[in-house]
């Protein structure tokens, strides 16, 4: 919905393609909610390596007291937990589970499809845009990304915080209304009745 309101706003960003993070990121929740967490790994781990090996990209930022981190640190950190058990089990909890379980594979599909998405813009961003802006060496690159660096953080933290909550009652309210059959894969909850009293006459 954000790429659609986004282009009719404003100009196509990368000549076009600017479909592609947020398809990513349905191609990873998807998957993982269609119980094919696997095949989202390989995806999530195909963007990753992809973006790593681009000549501009900079794989270590200074930080205060000389300390070096991983621009992708926080893109390690999701796929750790996408191929941890919860990872593993997101898909099932997310459609069957509820309380915590269903809470923790929503969190971890929605983290895992946001860090994608980002993963997606950072390539088109240093394919297109670099050249456009002129950034052509890896010190005027590792400007951009030390910027970036503590920026998207917050701006994914927000993103996977709103998005589950509007998930897990997204699909809280499509079972209890019972519209499971529309929704490929989302089975209803069924709650256990207290027996009833049979009355003798």
């Amino acid at each position: 919905i954000g790429t659609v309101v986004n282009s009719a706003a404003a100009p196509p960003v990368f000549l076009g393609l600017d479909f592609l993070p947020a398809g990513s990121a349905a191609v990873v929740a998807g998957l993982i909610f269609s119980g094919r967490t696997k095949h989202a790994i390989a995806v999530y781990a195909a963007l990753l390596g992809l973006f790593l090996v681009l000549p501009l990209s900079t794989f270590l930022i200074n930080i205060l007291g000389g300390l070096q981190v991983p621009y992708t640190w926080l893109h390690l950190f999701a796929l750790l937990a996408l191929i941890s058990p919860i990872g593993l089990n997101a898909g099932r909890w997310s459609r069957m589970s509820i309380g915590t379980r269903q809470v923790l594979g929503v969190l971890v599909m929605v983290f895992s499809a946001t860090m994608a998405s980002h993963l997606t813009g950072g390539i088109l961003y240093e394919l297109i845009k670099f050249p456009i802006l002129g950034i052509t060496t890896p010190k005027a690159a590792s400007y951009f990304w030390s910027f970036l660096f503590y920026v998207y953080p917050i701006e994914r933290f927000i993103i996977t915080v709103v998005t589950s909550v509007f998930g897990v009652y997204a699909l809280r309210a499509i079972r209890s209304s019972g519209l499971e059959h529309v929704f490929a894969g989302i089975r209803r909850t069924s709650y256990p009745r207290p027996p009833t009293q049979r009355v003798d006459s």
